[in-house]
């Protein structure tokens, strides 16, 4: 097995991950094994979920004795246990390995990291000295982007697609995956110079991006940005940022959670209980932002004034169970 790090701890894993960097410290916070067998008959129950993985593939979430279920039209079943530590995938000969990979980078590992206590929420995030700022959208919105051109000003890339907050005063965030994915407009505007991990006919994927470019270890949390992509001329200025408190930012973060459609049931009050302890601790704004690659530059500044400019990056493996 290897060993990489990913979301602030390691990942041991039958099943490769070009995308990540390989671990210096041997503990586990999670172990990933792979089987062609069958997944065993479990007492299940009705789904807690269900979600759209891409065109005609979907993902249902199930509660099972010791943990969770999940259960793919594409690359079959993944069981988590142990409070998240273990993954099984049981895999269908059929499966794609890539996309089997692309399951547990995003919402099976989102489903260990709830299992242990952690909030995941579907955007980006770079340190800046303040503090860790995220940016919280549906895809097309820019998050992305955002992170790379602020990364490319001098903030450290925290995470990209996945943000997992930490509960406490103030909250933290943790690393995530350190490869970015960028829409080839964006990427060509940027004149993205970082090596491409991979390419398809929309997007392109920036990996191995150097270690003084991006933050391994944990943050406090400065902000959260519920990010909006408006056509030019719908707000005076490049940027603006509006605070948002109580039930406003309670549901605006909820519509932003990594894997609420799966966590309904018995797992929806704990979800719930997490935002709104999030949105009462934490300083959340909805940012709305020109659709302008011309005016990009004036985001980033006046971002980068907000938050204190550019802070120190650490880089320094951490362990998920501190």
């Amino acid at each position: 097995m290897n060993c990489y790090q990913v979301f602030g701890g390691v990942l041991r894993s039958e099943l490769e991950f070009p995308e990540l960097d390989l671990a210096t410290r041997p503990e586990s916070d999670w172990t990933l094994t792979v089987t062609t067998t069958p997944a065993p008959d479990l007492p299940l129950g009705d789904a807690l979920g269900e979600d759209k993985v891409d065109h005609d593939v979907m993902v249902r979430s199930y509660a099972t004795p010791d943990g969770f279920r999940l259960v793919y039209d594409d690359t079959g079943v993944f069981d988590v246990t142990d409070r998240g530590r273990e993954i099984r995938w049981h895999r269908p000969e059929s499966a794609d390995l890539e996309a089997g990979r692309l399951d547990v980078l995003g919402r099976v590992l989102a489903l260990a990291l709830h299992a242990s206590g952690w909030l995941s929420l579907h955007g980006s995030a770079v340190a800046l000295a303040d503090g860790a700022v995220a940016f919280l959208a549906p895809k097309g919105n820019g998050k992305s982007t955002l992170a790379f051109a602020l990364m490319r000003a001098g903030a450290a890339l925290m995470t990209d697609d996945t943000v997992v907050i930490g509960s406490g005063l103030p909250a933290t965030v943790r690393p995530g995956v350190q490869s970015v994915r960028l829409f080839r407009d964006s990427a060509d505007w940027l004149s993205a110079t970082a090596p491409i991990a991979g390419s398809s006919d929309v997007k392109k994927t920036f990996g191995q991006i150097s270690d003084d470019a991006r933050r391994l270890t944990r943050a406090p949390l400065a902000a959260l940005y519920l990010l909006e992509s408006v056509p030019e001329g719908t707000i005076a200025e490049p940027v603006e940022r509006r605070t948002l408190v109580g039930p406003e930012a309670v549901f605006g973060l909820l519509g932003q959670t990594k894997i609420g459609a799966l966590l309904g049931g018995a797992e929806a009050p704990t979800v719930f209980a997490s935002v709104v302890a999030l949105a009462e601790g934490s300083a959340i704004y909805k940012l709305r932002v020109t659709r302008d690659y011309a005016r990009l530059g004036n985001v980033v500044e006046r971002i980068m004034a907000w938050h204190g400019g550019v802070g120190t990056r650490a880089s320094t493996l951490e362990s998920s169970t501190a």
